[in-house]
């Protein structure tokens, strides 16, 4: 048996998705097939050895047909059911994790700031906490304002020839 050789276990945060990976690679060790290469080859159709450094790595998930022809090409009928189960978690933690940056993006919108039923101008803007920022720079290190430079349409941006 020769099975493919894989570098050391990529580091992934998601729990489910490190156990998904852990067994895949472990079932790529105890195929037949030499190299990725050598396994994309049988697979229809033809998959790169990339896509399928992309699973070994963990980078992205497989879809269930292409789980279940790996395995059938790995001769591993019996590690298809466990692999599947533990695909499911996986894309299940996927999608709480999305599910998650969605929220955390509405909670944004508490952050919005409208002056009767349109949004306020920089100059307008005068709360700067409630849009989660600081206020705007004003003054140069140097303790000089800013003001006039920003209004004469100069930044201390020196042109060439100046």
């Amino acid at each position: 048996m020769n099975g493919i050789r894989l570098g050391r276990d990529p580091t992934i945060s998601q729990p489910e998705r490190q156990a998904f990976v852990h067994k895949f690679r472990q079932l790529l060790r105890h195929s037949a097939f030499h190299s990725l290469d050598a396994l994309g080859a049988q697979l229809r159709p033809q998959q790169e050895r990339k896509r399928l450094s992309e699973l070994t790595a963990g980078q992205r998930l497989p879809h269930t047909g292409e789980l279940t022809q790996i395995v059938e090409a790995c001769r591993r009928p019996r590690a298809l059911r466990e692999l599947q189960g533990l695909l499911r978690r996986a894309e299940d933690e996927e999608f709480a994790s999305r599910a998650g940056r969605r929220q955390q993006d509405f909670q944004l919108a508490r952050h919005a700031v409208v002056i009767g039923d349109r949004l306020p101008t920089v100059e307008e803007i005068r709360d700067w906490e409630k849009l989660g920022v600081h206020s705007p720079i004003r003054y140069l290190s140097s303790g000089q304002d800013l003001t006039d430079r920003v209004l004469a349409g100069s930044c201390g941006v020196r042109r060439a020839g100046e």
